[in-house]
């Protein structure tokens, strides 16, 4: 009997195992397809630089240090390469499907196998968890830490214990530390408790989630200076528009894919996706209707989307993506109703039965559905691609866009951002960086061979110019995403005029 047990345990663990090593598999595949572009490329020069330089850069910058300097220790044992640095917000991405599929079967003391099967698939298959796997940046350590924070802040409210008390201020710190919108999230789940805690008289509870989390609040007040002063100096600078519909379809479609729409032809993808804003709102509604972790969850995403939907009509700085550590809790009240209608619609005779072939088609659906979509995922990884850079014999490199200069930078050792000092917008990447290679001018660039890369119509607002110094264009070709490359070489002077 004991052998039976041992031998069924590690049959679990091994499928669980299998299920994230092709879960690994598929992230590091599209990331050996994908050339460091733009943001990515700000993370990796941000994170090359010291760690004091680090912290100062990042005072100017949109987000805290914490990842940064993570990345910084993890480029120092890895290196450069950029399947090397993604592994470090794969690492994240996993840690937080493991940790929610290890902790939340214990907090609802629902140790059902058929539970934490649901719990993986929907966690596995959650695009935006995915996505964010081989995205160098720091959007899925913020997930793994916003799960944190709300897994431990809920755990001291019912058990106030030290241990629970010293792991929910680090987390939160961690997490505030992590991104700008980290403190959004703090103050979401610090409402939702307060308002629970009343509502239910544990005032003795109440007097100590207060107490941790002024603690919190003052280890944060340093930065929360720099962040207010970021605000008065990029406020008025900011290019974002806000759409209603297009922004409300994104938020829902966060949850299900990624932001943003995918290519769909199979009529059920369609279904689905156009149905997104219905299905979020039913689990949400289910996620009031029951009580504890469950509407603590559906309270938080619910006050963070209408936070992030309606606080845009007034100032227009964010993207769906920034609000990405809610796709995570949305997967957990997906596999919790899910588990609940099976659990009272089906007769318990049947559940076996159904548990194993809900086992088998929900392995089939995932491997089906990663089959399908691959062809998004490849598209968005390789519709830019700034390694051919590299394979430019080029003496310098020349832009006047503010996203390609941070990837020129990394696959070519002179690049130069040309654009006059009152044009630069205060949130440009560039200027947060202590190297700053810019140029006020056109006429200031040099070398016999240069490369120049433009958007769209860009080249012919600063041809003249550059023809006027003596070059002509030998070869121009696409990077993708409408960007080009401009192969220029000087031309020999004329002694005889």
């Amino acid at each position: 009997m004991l052998n039976y047990i041992r031998l069924k345990l590690s049959t679990k663990n091994i499928i669980i195992l299998l299920i994230l090593i092709v879960y690994c598999f598929l992230s590091i595949k599209l990331s050996l397809y994908k050339s460091i572009w733009r943001d990515e490329a700000f993370s990796s020069l941000l994170s090359q630089q010291n760690i004091i330089e680090i912290i100062k850069s990042t005072s100017l910058d949109y987000n805290p240090p914490f990842f940064y300097i993570l990345l910084h220790i993890w480029q120092k044992f890895f290196g450069l390469f950029p399947v090397w640095q993604r592994l470090l917000p794969l690492l994240f991405s996993v840690l937080t499907i493991v940790s929610i599929y290890h902790s939340l079967p214990k907090l609802f003391k629902l140790n059902h196998a058929l539970f934490k099967y649901l719990l993986l698939f929907f966690l596995v298959s959650n695009g935006s968890i995915f996505y964010y796997s081989y995205e160098l940046r720091p959007y899925s350590m913020l997930m793994f830490l916003a799960y944190l924070c709300l897994y431990w802040a809920y755990k001291y409210t019912n058990q106030p214990t030290n241990r629970n008390r010293n792991f929910f201020i680090i987390s939160s710190i961690a997490l505030l530390y992590t991104q700008t919108l980290g403190i959004f999230w703090f103050a979401i789940v610090f409402c939702g408790l307060t308002l629970s805690l009343l509502f239910l008289k544990k005032f003795d509870a109440l007097k100590k989630i207060l107490l941790a989390s002024l603690i919190i609040f003052s280890l944060y007040i340093p930065w929360l200076f720099i962040i207010l002063h970021q605000y008065q100096q990029c406020a008025g600078s900011f290019w974002l528009e806000f759409k209603p519909a297009e922004k409300l379809y994104n938020l829902s479609a966060l949850f299900a894919f990624n932001e943003g729409p995918l290519h769909f032809e199979l009529g059920f993808y369609k279904i689905i996706y156009q149905n997104l804003y219905y299905i979020l709102i039913t689990v949400l509604i289910f996620g009031f209707l029951k009580k504890g972790f469950i509407r603590l969850t559906s309270f938080s995403i619910t006050l963070g989307l209408v936070f992030l939907y309606y606080i845009s009509y007034y100032k227009p700085l964010f993207y769906g993506r920034y609000f990405v550590f809610l796709a995570p809790m949305v997967s957990i009240l997906e596999a919790y109703m899910a588990y609940y209608l099976i659990s009272n619609l089906i007769n318990k005779n049947y559940q076996k039965i159904i548990k194993l072939a809900l086992f088998n088609f929900l392995g089939l659906f995932y491997l089906f559905n990663m089959y399908y979509l691959w062809s998004d995922y490849f598209f968005g990884v390789s519709r830019v691609d700034y390694s051919l850079i590299k394979n430019v014999n080029t003496d310098n490199l020349y832009t006047t866009s503010d996203l390609d200069i941070m990837s020129c930078m990394i696959y070519h050792p002179n690049c130069f951002y040309v654009k006059s000092h009152h044009e630069i917008k205060n949130y440009t990447g560039i200027l947060q960086l202590q190297q700053k290679p810019i140029l006020n001018s056109w006429e200031n660039i040099s070398g016999d061979n240069i490369g120049i890369i433009f958007r769209d119509d860009e080249y012919q607002d600063i041809e003249n110019t550059i023809l006027n110094q003596g070059y002509s264009q030998n070869d121009i070709f696409s990077l993708g995403d409408n960007t080009y490359l401009s192969i220029l070489t000087k031309r020999p002077l004329n002694i005889y005029n």
